[in-house]
């Protein structure tokens, strides 16, 4: 049995999270700094020479705050995000008390899935 690998284009990925960094108005020293990377990883990581790693990528995709969505965009394609955002703004239009109510719904759906995959090995 052979195992799937994997293509993931580390250099795009560098040059979003840099894109990232520089719209928030972080330098990398700072970045590097708050985040304990050693020097030079951050520089490696959005020029593409070093793979990232799971939380690497998680620390900073929580520093600059992105929607996992937008970030994976170029790999998932519009289809998932377009449908995400018609979700939130339809959300956005019901009263209160009902948006808490599916937001909730939402959440516990998502972790039934999780717990689905897991299970099952997907």
């Amino acid at each position: 049995m052979s195992v799937g690998k994997v293509i993931f284009d580390y250099n795009a990925l560098g040059g979003i999270l840099r894109d990232y960094r520089k719209r928030k108005g972080y330098t990398q020293a700072q970045v590097t700094e708050a985040l304990h990377f050693p020097s030079k990883r951050l520089g490696e990581l959005e020029n593409g020479k070093k793979q990232i790693y799971v939380h690497e990528l998680v620390d900073l995709i929580n520093f600059y705050e992105i929607d996992i969505y937008e970030l994976f965009y170029p790999w998932v394609g519009s289809t998932i995000l377009v449908k995400k955002r018609r979700i939130e703004e339809e959300i956005k239009t019901l009263p209160d008390g009902l948006a808490l109510i599916v937001n909730h719904i939402n959440q516990q759906l998502i972790e039934l899935l999780k717990e689905y995959k897991k299970k099952n090995g997907r």
